[in-house]
């Protein structure tokens, strides 16, 4: 798992801008600046993978997201949120070129994008303890397990799962939850937000190997609270001083009486 690909700062598009990453030193105001400047920043900083989401609706950010994804090619792949609501509005969100573009579970005509745009279609799936999020917020009750049945039968290539729970942090049950998921699916799953600390994205670390292969941040990163450097850091595997290890021949406490 590359840790600079585990680890994908989600930028939110409004009006062709994004938020660029926080300076290091004090907390100081928020900085803007066109998208593909914003992709280039992160990927500056080692960013392997991004997730962009287009918080205006409609294709009025689509020229600039595809000027983003173009400043991304051969550094990063990026996963597209457009809120797509059609066919029309999967193929439009395709055109600009990224890897994947997200597509809402609950759609009526998500089985004709699966099958039309196949790989390239990412499904997004609300959680609610152990019940679907219609929409990825309004609570429905719907089994969840029923239908990540029906989505394996059409052949999703990839899944987003959010969490829907009041405070929206990978914790306790949400945590365990997101991990039966990824046992239950087979392709890989990428978790959406829920990251606020650095003790957040090292508790998701440890399902890597049943398939989660990377966490969609914004608010840890965007506030500021950790950088994208901790954050590698943070998923790095942890030296445990008390594992037992052969002993080193040159530790000069060997032998001593």
């Amino acid at each position: 798992m590359p840790a600079n690909s585990f680890v994908i700062p989600m930028l939110t598009i409004s009006n062709g801008q994004a938020q660029l990453p926080p300076k290091p030193g004090p907390p100081s105001p928020a900085e803007f600046a066109a998208a593909p400047k914003v992709v280039k920043a992160w990927i500056q900083r080692g960013a392997r993978r991004l997730y962009l989401v287009d918080a205006d609706g409609g294709d009025t950010n689509h020229g600039v997201i595809a000027k983003a994804t173009s400043a991304a090619h051969g550094h990063a792949l990026v996963d597209f949120e457009a809120g797509a609501q059609s066919l029309a509005d999967v193929e439009a969100a395709l055109k600009t070129g990224c890897h994947h573009t997200v597509v809402d579970a609950t759609v009526p005509w998500l089985a004709d994008a699966v099958a039309e745009h196949g790989k390239r279609i990412a499904v997004k799936v609300g959680v609610h303890e152990s019940a679907l999020s219609t929409h990825a917020t309004a609570r429905d009750g719907s089994d969840l397990w029923s239908l990540l049945e029906r989505l394996e039968g059409l052949g999703v290539n990839e899944y987003v799962v959010l969490n829907t729970d009041r405070h929206g942090r990978w914790r306790h049950k949400s945590l365990k939850l997101l991990a039966a998921v990824c046992e239950s699916v087979r392709p890989p799953v990428i978790s959406f937000g829920g990251v606020t600390t650095l003790e957040d994205l090292h508790q998701l670390v440890p399902l890597s190997p049943t398939g989660l292969v990377g966490c969609a941040v914004s608010d840890g990163l965007d506030s500021g609270a950790f950088t994208f450097s901790e954050a590698i850091a943070a998923i790095e595997p942890r030296f445990d001083p008390y594992e037992w290890a052969v002993p080193d021949p040159n530790d000069p406490q060997i032998g001593d009486s």
